[in-house]
């Protein structure tokens, strides 16, 4: 059974959110503003994986394609290690191939 809207099961719980602030971790106005850019651009419109599937969804999150730790990473900032998601693919990505990579270990 689920919890209503949730879309988790009724009695469970989120882990907390450990982590500094989004803005602490690099994801500030500059940050809005590069996504803003990137996913204006014609080529970055659609979800590049769900485009690879056959599907069409719009781009709403851009990803970094090697995980990064903070901003301070060489590869936060590089286009090449950059791509534009949808949403739904992001969350899934990060959730599976993207779990420890990058982040510090507590």
């Amino acid at each position: 059974m689920r919890a209503a809207g949730s879309g988790r099961r009724a009695g469970t719980r989120r882990r907390p959110d450990r982590r500094p602030t989004a803005a602490a971790r690099g994801y500030g106005s500059r940050w809005s503003r590069y996504r803003r850019t990137l996913l204006s651009r014609p080529e970055n419109a659609l979800c590049g994986r769900c485009r690879a599937a056959g599907r069409t969804r719009a781009a709403t999150d851009v990803d970094h394609i090697d995980p990064v730790e903070s901003a301070e990473d060489p590869r936060f900032w590089d286009p090449d290690n950059h791509q534009a998601l949808c949403h739904r693919c992001h969350s899934i990505k990060t959730n599976t191939t993207d779990r420890d990579k990058g982040r510090r270990k507590r």
